[in-house]
């Protein structure tokens, strides 16, 4: 389940705003009474929840085919547990993003991320078996505390630390990260060329546009 969130939060949102750019309806997400950011932003909602039905679906298939042992009573709480890994996970779709609306390059490299995030995270593999050397990379993103509470919570899985503090990591890793990401897509947004050219920050949260001639 959390690979699908990983996956749908920095796969596809920067996929959809190059397709945007390329297709020349950017501009209407910009004009929008959301402002491009927030537009930006609530294009994030729509995957994270085809990613949590897609999960469901997988997980009761693995349950009635191949037998898979899981846990009911705490599958209710996995849900918010995703919708918290996904905030976290936003900031680097974020930044992807706004590369592309820098740069104007396509989305290159989110497969080479999540790969990579995945590896060290524990998902395929306990973190354990990573070499020393590289072993500092499962604590500094929020894929191994999302990792560790989901397979907790899905399927029983032994924690290496106490909930509330893979919590309290997954939180902070919101609070820290998703913020940034916001304020790279402004930048980006101000600085980019084509239509978000002409931008100019509101007094809130999103982005307005300034209209000038094309």
């Amino acid at each position: 389940m959390i690979l699908q969130v990983l996956t749908s939060t920095l796969g596809i949102l920067p996929g959809a705003v190059r397709q945007e750019l390329v297709a020349g309806t950017f501009e209407s997400l910009v004009l929008s009474p959301l402002g491009a950011v927030r537009g930006i932003v609530a294009m994030l909602i729509f995957p994270f929840m085809m990613s949590m039905v897609m999960a469901v679906i997988m997980l009761s298939f693995a349950a009635a085919v191949f037998g898979l042992s899981v846990k009911w009573s705490t599958v209710p709480l996995a849900p918010p547990v995703a919708l918290l890994g996904m905030l976290a996970f936003s900031a680097f779709s974020l930044l992807v993003t706004s590369a592309i609306l820098a740069f104007k390059q396509g989305p290159l490299g989110q497969g080479y991320i999540i790969t990579g995030i995945a590896f060290v995270a524990g998902f395929y593999f306990p973190v354990t078996l990573l070499p020393d050397w590289i072993q500092w990379t499962s604590e500094v993103q929020p894929f191994t505390p999302a990792v560790d509470l989901m397979r907790h919570l899905l399927v029983d899985t032994p924690l290496t630390e106490p909930a509330w503090v893979a919590l309290v990591k997954l939180a902070g890793f919101a609070a820290v990260l998703l913020p940034v990401g916001v304020a790279v897509l402004r930048v980006a947004l101000r600085r980019s060329s084509g239509p978000a050219r002409s931008l100019s920050t509101d007094a809130s949260f999103g982005v307005m546009p300034t209209v000038g001639a094309s």
